[in-house]
């Protein structure tokens, strides 16, 4: 019975590298389109302990989700898309992701790289969401077509 099975699965194996059919109409592609996650699929619990929601005078936002150790500090901003008048705008981050980014295993190091004090304004070092995931190796998310990116550059 197992051999039948083996064979069964043999055959279907060359059938499916010999056929005809596009490669876009395959099983495994179908399995690879809908099953995996390549991006961040934000869990369905939980809790924001780790950040605090930071207003402040800056020029490109207002808020934003504040790490803060002792006196040091790291603003990380995520950017947002208004509909009704098709603009964009940078806020705090999603709350499913404030945990999640601070238990991650190379935050403190990436913490104590990039985080400062306040300066004279009340403005600590800022950071997208997208360069944070990007040095810990985060899934990232689904870049939208409105998008602005400030990957590369420093924020402030």
């Amino acid at each position: 019975m197992a051999e039948q099975g083996a064979k069964s699965s043999e055959s279907d194996l060359e059938t499916l590298v010999t056929s005809e059919e596009p490669i876009e109409n395959t099983l495994a592609l179908h399995f690879i389109k809908y099953v995996m996650r390549y991006y961040y699929k934000p869990p369905k619990l939980y809790f924001s302990q780790y950040g605090e929601t930071y207003a402040c005078n800056h020029p490109i936002y207002t808020t934003c989700t504040l790490y803060k150790i002792s006196s040091s500090g790291l603003a990380v901003i995520q950017q947002r898309f208004n509909p009704k008048n098709k603009t964009t705008y940078w806020t705090e981050i999603d709350a499913c992701l404030v945990d999640d980014l601070y238990l991650a295993s190379g935050f403190l190091d990436f913490f104590k790289k990039h985080a400062k004090g306040p300066d004279d304004n009340g403005l600590y070092p800022t950071v997208t969401v997208r360069q944070i995931m990007w040095k810990l190796r985060f899934k990232p998310l689904k870049r939208e077509v409105w998008e602005t990116v400030f990957d590369k550059i420093p924020i402030m």
